[in-house]
């Protein structure tokens, strides 16, 4: 599995498609695909709207996570930053913020490489030397 991580357009599915020779229609888009289709796609993108949606949907994110890292081992992950700013004073906004940073944290222990994408640029910031 590879995660790729920036802030908003900062060039992160760019880079995706670019460095991992990848097409458009291996791309799922979190924010919009029907949920059995992340466990098969090659790239999803707007990893943080997935989650948003399960949350809004009082779907069980743990469970989602679980079955992908299962399922799909060899996925490319792209997520937007949102944690970084001032803290919402909306309960639901702050559960979801949480929620997207304990997930992406679950993501990267089970990475085997980890990219951070700002202004075009991407660092490896992590690789395990198994991929």
């Amino acid at each position: 599995m590879i995660f790729v991580t920036g802030g908003a357009f900062q060039g992160k599915t760019e880079f995706v498609k670019e460095h991992f020779n990848i097409q458009e229609q291996e791309i799922v888009d979190g924010c919009l695909c029907e949920y059995h289709k992340i466990y098969h796609a090659r790239v999803i993108n707007h990893f943080e709207g997935l989650l948003l949606r399960l949350l809004k949907e009082n779907k069980s994110v743990s469970k989602v996570i679980e079955d992908l890292l299962w399922e799909n081992k060899n996925a490319i992950i792209i997520s937007t930053e949102i944690g970084c700013g001032l803290v919402p004073v909306d309960t639901f906004e702050r559960e979801y913020r949480e929620t997207v940073g304990r997930s992406c944290c679950q993501i990267v222990k089970n990475a085997n490489q980890v990219y951070r994408v700002h202004c075009g640029i991407a660092t490896k910031i992590y690789d395990s030397g198994n991929f």
